[in-house]
């Protein structure tokens, strides 16, 4: 089979990981086709509030916050599923290189809010983009083109090399998101993050864990980006649920028999845990009431706050492709799979990654380490 396109890298997906990727690639001048299923770059950072979890960064030494790595990776491993041992080092990577990956990302125009304190963090590292992270991948982007409507269905070998419906590589990178959309019962935030790629990875040998998806409480803010109340809240309000009332207990016990209806959370003005914070909001760290109200999220009348409407949607599905230590994608039967690299969510293997502004992070910092993992393999291959 012979394609009409030769390139040194494809990377299938222009979410934040991949173009944060493809970035790198083009920067050090290799020839890169960045491919994208849908209409528009920025996979599901179109719909998130635009938090990145990092320790160390200048953020935090402006406002006096002493903190480091080691502390965020403590606070990191206690929240996260990491049932691979293999991923505990790159974990750690993460945290260390994250006050690196922010100054990249402010480099190109980023503008972050913070750090904000979110518990059980134990010092603020919360740091958002502005508004939302619909400006990341934009940011990272600049210049560099994108096939868009270049859906992935297959991906077969060729000699030495990849063939990718009309792009054949030499390498390609999968960073297609995860697969929060592949549930038939379940509605997705993004509905392109069916996870085809890392299927058609798998057909190549790809290790790969089945998706782990936990559907949430979600409501569309003005920026377009989709925020969730804190449990604490729902467990002491009430769900309008047409003409149903029932307690938010119900709710946290049973998401998914609340899909596909619009919901509406009441609680008492004076019940409120902490009128700060409701939910994570854009640029800000946690919605407070005023902002709420004012914003037309929320409602009050006669000492009784309205929230919503909220739907039930799944907005991450951690488990996907197994990579080494380089992002190198791992073998079902051992080894690594020659050529086939992953970075982002689809590279997450068996880890839940739990903790707001840990996907984001992990995205960016991925996709420059999958990156420079290839630099170095070309520079490899060039003196031997």
């Amino acid at each position: 089979m012979r394609s009409s396109e030769v390139r040194e890298v494809a990377v299938v997906g222009a979410g934040l990981a991949g173009v944060c990727c493809a970035a790198a690639l083009a920067s050090a001048g290799v020839d890169v086709v960045l491919l994208e299923s849908e209409a528009v770059p920025g996979g599901s950072a179109r719909w998130a509030v635009g938090s990145l979890t990092a320790a160390g960064t200048r953020w935090q030494s402006a406002a006096g916050i002493l903190d480091g790595p080691e502390a965020h990776v403590a606070d990191l491993l206690a929240m996260c599923a990491v049932p691979d041992p293999a991923y505990v080092p790159l974990l750690r990577r993460m945290c260390a290189d994250g006050a690196a990956t922010l100054d990249w990302l402010a480099a190109r125009g980023v503008e972050f809010a913070g750090p904000f304190l979110e518990p059980p963090h134990g010092r603020p590292r919360m740091h958002n983009a502005v508004p939302a992270a619909a400006a990341l991948v934009p940011a990272a982007l600049g210049d560099l083109p994108v096939r868009t409507r270049a859906r992935v269905e297959t991906i077969e070998r060729d000699g030495d090399g990849f063939v990718l419906g009309d792009v054949r590589a030499r390498a390609v990178v999968i960073a297609s998101g995860d697969r929060s959309s592949a549930d038939p019962d379940l509605p997705g935030v993004n509905p392109a993050a069916t996870g085809v790629p890392i299927t058609a990875a798998v057909a190549l040998g790809a290790l790969s864990d089945p998706a782990i998806v936990a559907p949430g409480l979600r409501m569309a803010t003005p920026s377009g980006a989709h925020v969730a109340p804190t449990d604490e809240l729902v467990g002491v309000a009430t769900v309008v649920d047409g003409e149903r009332r029932l307690p938010g207990g119900a709710l946290l016990a049973d998401p998914p028999a609340f899909t596909g209806r619009d919901l509406h959370l009441e609680v008492d003005e004076r019940a409120v845990p902490d009128p700060a914070r409701l939910a994570t909001y854009p640029a800000v760290g946690y919605g407070d009431l005023a902002r709420f109200v004012s914003d037309g999220l929320a409602h009050r009348a006669e000492g009784t706050v309205r929230i919503g409407p909220l739907r039930v949607v799944v907005t991450l599905a951690d488990g996907a492709l197994h990579v080494d230590e380089d992002l190198r994608v791992r073998s079902a039967a051992g080894g690594v799979v020659p050529g086939l690299w992953a970075c982002g969510s689809a590279a997450l293997g068996p880890t839940q990654l739990n903790g707001h502004g840990h996907h984001l992070l992990w995205a960016a910092t991925t996709g420059r380490w999958a990156a420079a993992a290839l630099l170095a393999e070309n520079v490899e291959r060039s003196t031997a």
